[in-house]
């Protein structure tokens, strides 16, 4: 929860920051998924 905080401003991220978490915690898990998906199920 308190990684975004301190990850973004590291890079020089200080706007959006929320957000920004909010859509990378949201298409990592939807991304693996697809490669996952991808690799096992249509060998």
């Amino acid at each position: 929860m308190g990684r975004p905080y301190f990850v973004l401003p590291y890079v020089g991220i200080k706007q959006f920051v929320p957000e920004i978490a909010h859509a990378v915690g949201l298409t990592a898990p939807i991304f693996t998924s697809y490669i996952c998906h991808k690799r096992v199920s249509f060998k």
